[in-house]
């Protein structure tokens, strides 16, 4: 079970909205903190199927992005095994839907407590997906856009970090699998974005993951609207792995 990112005398603000521009491409994103607490039973159900559609409908040259369908997101949410989920879309190009997504997991893996750290658990992320298409596949369409919604993804997860988390938490983390193609391609992809490969033994992840890491800098400055949502409160234990899984770009 992940811990919330939010204190729970402060669950006004768990899904929040807004726009950030970055060489000069304005992106909408908007994300949920979860649990989702204080709404009544339809607005908590109809919160939390948002989020199973949107994740759970990712497809990437015809199939599910990381094998996330709506039945596992929908467990998942069940079980309290995400922190957050973030969704970013580029919104000025005309001919491209560009999108990305990803979900947040604050857990110990690296059994911080037994070196005796204050901070008991790290910030995962988890599930980032990029979905790019041509809005008109009829009509020829330049070149796919150059700067990734997953760059602003990042930017985004850092921010929550900054501004739920702040000086507890240093670092953001992720996993990558340790097999071919992954671990020769996607640690490369994720250095770009301020990642590096710390040993994965500190961490109970096994030998079949890479673990990476990057520190955590900036303040929250994007601008956002916020809109209040609630809680679905079944408490399972997964059957799941609870190593989610990541990356698809």
């Amino acid at each position: 079970m992940a811990k919330p990112l939010y204190k729970t005398n402060n669950t006004k603000k768990l899904h929040v909205k807004g726009e950030k521009t970055v060489e000069g491409i304005v992106f909408e994103y908007e994300y949920f903190l979860l649990p989702l607490i204080g709404l009544d039973a339809k607005e908590q159900t109809d919160a939390h199927e948002y989020i199973i559609n949107k994740l759970g409908t990712r497809e990437k040259n015809g199939v599910s992005c990381l094998d996330v369908t709506e039945e596992l997101v929908r467990t998942n949410i069940e079980n309290n095994e995400y922190a957050g989920v973030v969704f970013v879309k580029n919104v000025s190009n005309d001919e491209w839907s560009d999108e990305a997504s990803g979900t947040m997991q604050y857990y110990d893996w690296c059994k911080s407590h037994k070196s005796g750290l204050q901070n008991r658990s790290q910030l995962w992320l988890n599930d980032i997906c990029r979905i790019t298409n041509q809005i008109d596949a009829t009509k020829q369409s330049g070149d796919k856009p150059k700067l990734s919604p997953v760059k602003v993804l990042m930017t985004i997860f850092e921010d929550i970090a900054v501004k739920y988390v702040g000086s507890e938490l240093k670092y953001l983390h992720l996993m990558v699998e340790n097999h071919e193609p992954e671990r020769t391609v996607l640690p490369k992809i994720y250095k770009t974005y301020g990642f590096s490969t710390v040993d994965a033994k500190q961490c109970n992840v096994g030998d079949d993951m890479i673990v990476m890491r990057k520190i955590i800098k900036g303040r929250m400055t994007v601008s956002k609207r916020n809109v209040n949502t609630g809680k679905h409160t079944r408490k399972t234990k997964s059957k799941r792995n609870k190593k989610i899984k990541i990356n698809y770009l």
